[in-house]
């Protein structure tokens, strides 16, 4: 929707609940109710960029 920034998007519980389990997002020291990347996620999410940004055929073997 135009005018629309990403905070004022509500993000389904479905798609939190298991980043949040895995932990890959966190709640934000200064403000709780806030999620934010956590270490574990941002090492995530560079390891998977420099595997070549594309999932693998066999996700268990990562």
């Amino acid at each position: 929707m135009p005018g629309l920034s990403y905070h004022d998007k509500s993000i389904g519980e479905k798609t939190i609940i298991p980043l949040v389990r895995l932990g890959l997002i966190e709640p934000a020291l200064d403000e709780p109710h806030c999620l934010v990347v956590s270490t574990r996620g941002a090492q995530t999410w560079w390891l998977f960029h420099a595997r070549g940004g594309r999932y693998s055929e066999d996700l268990t073997d990562v």
